[in-house]
């Protein structure tokens, strides 16, 4: 699946990046309490793009539950990482 559409936007809205995790790869889920900053950074030399970080939090909106890292390949396919908090 192209994403040429995506690649024109600079911002990603958390609603668009949800979005993109429904219809990506994950790629690997991560141990709870590794870092989404420091680990994701290591990673961008992998993809073509990056498209940003989205949290999901619990169902009362006081916690967060995981954070995705969402990228684009150089095959045009969306992948995911997935970050437990």
């Amino acid at each position: 699946m192209k994403n040429k559409h995506l690649n024109d936007k600079n911002f990603y809205s958390e609603k668009e990046l949800k979005k993109l995790v429904k219809r990506g790869t994950l790629v690997k889920k991560l141990d709870k309490g590794t870092s989404c900053h420091l680990d994701a950074s290591n990673h961008i030399h992998e993809y073509k793009k990056s498209f940003g970080a989205v949290p999901v939090w619990n169902m009362f909106k006081t916690k967060i539950k995981t954070v995705y890292a969402v990228f684009e390949g150089f095959d045009g396919e969306i992948y995911y990482y997935e970050y437990p908090q």
